[in-house]
């Protein structure tokens, strides 16, 4: 999981989302003017994503997305890299848990 310029965790790394948007409209055989037109986004909005320059985007505009590749969501973030960051966040949240109490307890 990359940290966000204001320093907050991203649960899901926005090159990530860029290159899966890209699988999926090569594999399907869809330009990204074409995404743009069906998930009703401005196409500069599109290539920030895609191009990872959007720092987080969000859950409203990846489901728009979606739409317009004609993919579930629970499609979109069902890859090995989704599930690695998913992992990650489960470890974090166990272990950022276990420091807390550990740290109360020194204290």
């Amino acid at each position: 999981m990359r940290k966000s310029k204001s320093g907050g965790n991203q649960v899901y790394d926005s090159k990530i989302i860029g290159e899966r948007i890209q699988t999926l409209c090569q594999d399907g055989s869809i330009s990204y003017y074409t995404l743009s037109y069906r998930a009703a986004i401005p196409i500069s909005t599109l290539m920030r994503i895609i191009n990872g320059t959007t720092e987080n985007p969000g859950i409203f505009t990846v489901a728009k997305i979606c739409s317009g590749l004609k993919v579930s969501l629970s499609e979109f973030f069902n890859t090995q890299e989704f599930e690695e960051i998913r992992e990650r966040e489960k470890y974090n949240r166990i272990y950022g848990l276990g420091q807390k109490k550990e740290d109360s307890l020194c204290n």
